[in-house]
């Protein structure tokens, strides 16, 4: 942050897909911190990496499966993690929201189903769900990935989507990003 002020439109971020998840993160980076970088689109992640590997473009967000074996060569230098808690894969890395409070990008996955699906099915469904990510094995495979289980109710998983959604509105106005 300091440097983008110090060099305003001066530094640039590879997105490696206009409207992604990626390109979020760097817009709500921009829209908390008041930084002015640029966005340089990409087709695909990969490409962008390869740019910031090659100097050629000085940042990105990248998910921890595609920058993982760069940071761990020493190639990319890991800045901070968008997680609202550190990773426990980079313990020293710390989160962004360390420097701008209440910084907060990551990804999720959610299960879902048909608009009428039975309440006795949702549950069913919800609960083998949760016991499937309490197992170590699922826990452990779960958080090799940079991730970190969850596993809650339909009625806090909808509350958690509201949240989400109504966070991310803004990010997206500012962003400029539209529906292809």
């Amino acid at each position: 942050m300091e440097l983008a002020k110090k060099k305003p439109d001066k530094l640039n971020f590879a997105i490696g897909g206009v409207g992604s998840s990626l390109h979020m993160a760097g817009d709500m980076f921009k829209l908390k911190s008041g930084a002015r970088i640029a966005n340089i689109p990409y087709r695909g992640t990969a490409p962008a990496i390869q740019d910031v590997l090659a100097g050629q473009v000085e940042l990105m967000f990248a998910n921890i499966g595609n920058a993982q074996q760069y940071i761990a060569s020493g190639k990319l230098k890991a800045l901070g993690v968008t997680s609202a808690k550190r990773l426990g894969a980079f313990p020293d890395v710390p989160t962004i929201s360390e420097t701008l409070p209440g910084f907060e990008s990551s990804a999720w996955f959610g299960l879902f189903g048909p608009a009428r699906l039975s309440s006795e099915m949702t549950k069913r469904l919800s609960e083998a769900s949760i016991n499937a990510i309490q197992t170590a094995e699922v826990r452990r495979r779960i958080e090799s990935e940079g991730a970190s289980p969850v596993g809650n109710s339909p009625q806090e998983f909808a509350k958690f989507l509201e949240q989400d959604i109504a966070k991310w509105r803004e990010v997206v106005k500012f962003s400029g990003a539209k529906p292809e």
